[in-house]
């Protein structure tokens, strides 16, 4: 992979997670799906949103607060701050242990 385009998905990702955190609401980032990581017992331990980039997919960790970027192989992952989106991730993986105990 060039540098130019590991540079590019840097940038990306970088942008991203600033977009993420001037965010009010996480009910307005238009998302391509969300994806659960479970334990056996039933606890969810990571909310995943998937959202487009400017290159690619980014995968947004709501409960760990990172995203990461993949592009031709490459990998670029940064850190986030925002309490918004966390506690979004939290009501999302409390409703989905709700539900695998029902």
């Amino acid at each position: 992979m060039s540098n130019e385009l590991s540079a590019e998905l840097s940038d990306s990702v970088v942008h991203t997670a600033k977009m993420l955190e001037d965010r009010d609401s996480a009910h307005d980032i238009p998302h391509l799906g969300i994806d659960y990581t479970v334990t056996e017992s039933g606890t969810v331990t990571e909310v995943e949103m998937k959202i487009s980039g400017r290159i690619g997919t980014h995968y947004v960790q709501l409960l760990s607060g990172t995203v990461t970027g993949f592009s031709h192989g490459e990998r670029y992952r940064t850190h986030f701050n925002s309490n918004v989106l966390k506690e979004y991730g939290l009501r999302k993986a409390r409703r989905m242990e709700e539900r695998i105990d029902s």
